[in-house]
């Protein structure tokens, strides 16, 4: 079976299934460019189906995972939490969507919505902190119809150590966070801040997609961007590092004055003053 082969028929195999057209076209895509990887790998066409499975074998995957995800929403609850140094907030996701929200009591709250749980490790307790952590089951694991959301409920005074929000092919939306330090990133995702209220380092790292944060507060804002915009409406800090590649950079408010950008190919913004050389240092 050659690639044509095998797309066509997955192709028809969608077809018969009642796939969406959205559904269909990003399914194709993705078997092309795995089947296009396996050949730049030196890979045999039997290898290559036999490591991605059959037209009818990647249909089964999605039909299953898609019935079993349905309507299904499951709650992990945390019991009374101390927060001390060390509780740290983790959610590292592929396909699914990460939200972060405000608790309505003072406990931490995990909510589960068309999510595979087997793919996660999930923690919730006052040892470790909150911990959902997608598990790499096997190469070329992205078997699943479309994404749910994993919401997390957090009380607003609480602090976290370390807040690290991570996604691949899915947005994160975070109300608030409240941390020592935060790091977030996404490949083929958005993110949005509304508030981040972090004593140290303020790390955001976009990979085609892009990124707002309305107010960001800590010692230092560093923003690395790759065919993806980067939008901040305040940045209450004492340094910024700004690194983009085919993107844009815009800074509507800060607080400094110590400001270095780098940029190929993108527009640096900061207070309504523009920087387009490759690097340019700002002082004063």
């Amino acid at each position: 079976m050659t690639k044509e082969q095998y797309l066509n028929e997955l192709s028809d195999l969608l077809d018969l299934n009642d796939f969406s057209k959205e559904e269909k076209l990003s399914i194709i895509l993705k078997y092309r460019k795995r089947y296009e990887f396996g050949l730049e790998s030196e890979m045999t066409d039997e290898e290559i189906v036999n490591m991605l499975g059959t037209p009818n074998d990647v249909i089964n995957k999605y039909v299953k995972i898609e019935n079993k995800a349905e309507n299904e929403k499951k709650v992990f609850d945390e019991v009374k939490a101390n927060y001390k140094k060390g509780y740290n907030l983790k959610v590292k996701t592929v396909c699914d969507d990460i939200v972060i929200e405000e608790s309505n009591d003072s406990d931490c709250h995990l909510e589960f919505s068309g999510v595979d749980l087997t793919m996660y490790n999930i923690v919730n307790n006052t040892e470790e902190g909150v911990i959902v952590d997608y598990i790499k089951s096997k190469f070329f694991g992205l078997n699943r119809r479309k994404g749910g959301v994993i919401t997390v409920r957090i009380p607003r005074d609480k602090v976290f150590d370390q807040a690290t929000l991570s996604a691949v092919s899915g947005d994160i939306h975070a109300t608030f966070v409240n941390s020592n330090s935060l790091n977030v990133s996404t490949t083929s995702g958005d993110v949005n801040i509304i508030e981040a209220n972090v004593n140290e380092e303020v790390h955001i790292n976009t990979v085609s997609g892009d990124s707002l944060a309305h107010k960001v507060k800590g010692t230092r804002l560093a923003l690395n961007t790759v065919s993806g915009d980067v939008g901040i409406t305040k940045a209450i800090v004492s340094k910024v590092s700004i690194n983009t590649v085919s993107g844009d950079v815009s800074i509507d408010e800060t607080t400094t004055d110590d400001v270095s950008a780098s940029s190929i190919s993108g527009d640096i913004l900061i207070s309504g003053k523009e920087f387009r050389s490759i690097a340019k240092a700002i002082r004063g």
